[in-house]
């Protein structure tokens, strides 16, 4: 009995573990598939929102769906260095004419043993504009001595006959806001019985008046946040129209702070120097103001500099189970982001970037080691012009303080100097043929491939960064990234997306920097996809967004199919 009752447990218990076995498979067969090989293979697949780790198993496949998910929000577009704002001319001014600043018909001054009668004449005046101060009057009686004082301060004593007086100047050092001119006669002395008296009339005060009412003016500019993203420095421009022996008391302010005070530089460019901090997000007053004289301010500009804009940039991770060996490098030379191993930065636009602060000149110079430098002393050296990694020309090369003239290899300041090529300066290309386009990089067909008056399909990819016309825009052809120019190919059965999703539809136009190789975008629908499979590279991967209008994107992904 026992016998058989062991044996019948142990046959329950195989049936109980049979059950569990088909219950597990069940589960696991209904399981996504996704889960499921995320489940048999350990747990070693890839994926999820952010930014992913990269490693993975060999033989497994990694995990796909979103990688990258984003919300950018609002991007200022960056101007490239600077702006202007330009504001209009004017003229300040006073004006000094002769004037009767007080008057009156008559006073009657008189003094005795028993009584004295003195008279006085109050006004008021600005001390600061005002000059050539004279009393005067006629007399029609006068006995004794009279006594004329201002504020306390005798201006006048004497004895005056019958008819006019003799001028009396007021010194300007004793005036006042409020002023106080008293008139008294001397007193009669041992003739007790008798009285000195003085008849007044036609009293007047004159003297030269100066009109401020011309002496102020203001100017306002509107500035917004775009305006004041990476501001770096700012400065008052203008050309002080004046003689300065005639004028006094110049100042100028911006926003209440002073700027200048004194004589302004009559005849010449003046530059003030502002602080970023004195700008305001909204309406700023620049303020003119003269004591004395007359002024024509013109040419009155804002002038203002940027730092290199810090662009949004998101990172994710790439698990190297989604790619193939490894593919040839890029050759010494070739502009394609990379520097190749014992490549010097003479040879190699992208060694030589490698140091942020370089210059790099398209064409071979004269001298050795003179291709790429750290800094520039001699503009003539590089026929081409010398550019940094955003193609912008060394500052000793178009200081404008200097008075310089247009460096032929300036692509920002929209001249053609007489005598430069137009594969030398995308300004001159443009002015060689309107429909011309430009690379601005040295193409692989060489420096005569620059500057092209039409592009060929199987030419778009010659330039590295792409061919634009006079209006930025690219030719219409399609091309593709050779996969051998990258360092490492994505499985053909992977496909990376990426996604952007727009408030509203209006006009888009971004460049997308897939690490550091750009793709256009341009257009007005309120969400796109783009393919970025052939961008991607092992490991972490960058995403800037360098906008070339003001734009609001709701949301950034990136999708791995």
């Amino acid at each position: 009995m026992r016998a058989n009752r062991k044996g019948q447990s142990g046959s329950n218990a195989g049936i109980v573990l049979v059950v569990i076995t088909v219950l597990i498979i069940i589960y696991i067969m209904f399981l996504p598939p996704a889960d499921r090989e995320d489940l048999l293979s350990g747990g070693t697949g890839t994926g999820g929102h952010g930014t992913t780790s990269g490693g993975g198993t060999v033989g497994v496949a990694p995990k796909t769906g979103i990688i990258l998910q984003e919300n950018p929000g609002k991007i200022y577009a960056q101007k490239e260095d600077g702006d202007e704002f330009e504001m209009s001319s004017f003229t300040i001014s006073t004006s000094t004419l002769g004037d009767v600043i007080k008057s009156k018909t008559s006073l009657f001054i008189k003094s005795s043993a028993f009584e004295e009668k003195p008279e006085t004449i109050d006004f008021s005046i600005n001390p600061d504009l005002s000059d050539n101060l004279i009393l005067s009057f006629n007399v029609d009686e006068g006995l004794g001595r009279l006594t004329v004082t201002l504020n306390g301060k005798t201006v006048y004593v004497g004895e005056i006959e019958q008819g006019n007086s003799p001028p009396i100047y007021l010194d300007k050092d004793d005036l006042d806001t409020s002023n106080t001119l008293r008139f008294s006669v001397s007193g009669p002395g041992v003739a007790f019985w008798r009285s000195n008296e003085y008849v007044l009339r036609d009293i007047k005060i004159t003297g030269d008046i100066t009109d401020t009412k011309g002496s102020y003016a203001s100017q306002t500019i509107n500035l917004d946040a775009k305006d004041l993203q990476n501001l770096k420095s700012a400065r008052l421009r203008y050309l002080a129209e004046c003689k300065e022996e005639e004028v006094r008391g110049f100042d100028v302010r911006i926003n209440g702070y002073k700027l200048f005070s004194g004589i302004p530089d009559c005849a010449v460019y003046s530059y003030l120097s502002i602080n970023p901090e004195q700008l305001l997000d909204g309406r700023n007053e620049f303020e003119f103001e003269l004591e004395t004289g007359r002024v024509l301010i013109d040419r009155l500009q804002l002038e203002v500099k940027y730092d290199s804009p810090d662009y949004p940039t998101y990172y994710f991770d790439m698990a190297n189970d989604f790619f193939v060996n490894k593919q040839e490098e890029g050759y010494c030379g070739k502009v394609d982001g990379q520097c190749p191993a014992n490549c010097g930065a003479d040879e190699d636009k992208d060694c030589c970037f490698e140091r942020r602060d370089n210059y790099w000149c398209d064409i071979e110079t004269p001298n050795l080691n003179d291709r790429c430098v750290s800094f520039v002393n001699d503009c003539e050296r590089c026929a081409s012009g010398y550019e940094d990694r955003y193609d912008k020309p060394p500052k000793v090369c178009v200081d404008e303080d200097k008075d310089l003239p247009p460096y032929c290899g300036d692509d920002t300041d929209g001249y053609c100097p007489a005598g430069c090529s137009k594969y030398y300066d995308k300004d001159c290309c443009f002015e060689a043929g309107e429909e011309n386009f430009w690379c601005n990089d040295v193409p692989q067909a060489g420096i005569t491939s620059v500057c092209e008056e039409s592009i060929e399909n199987e030419e778009c990819d010659d330039c590295p960064d792409g061919y634009v016309n006079q209006d930025g825009k690219h030719p219409q052809c399609t091309t593709t990234i050779d996969d051998s120019d990258l360092q490492s190919s994505l499985k053909d059965i992977y496909k990376v997306e990426l996604g952007l999703r727009f408030p509203n539809d209006d006009q888009k136009r971004i460049g997308m920097f897939i690490n550091g190789l750009k793709i256009g975008i341009n257009t007005a629908r309120e969400s796109i996809t783009r393919d970025i499979s052939q961008y991607v590279e092992e490991g972490t991967n960058s995403i800037e967004i360098q906008p070339e209008d003001d734009v609001s994107i709701t949301e950034l992904r990136v999708t791995v199919k």
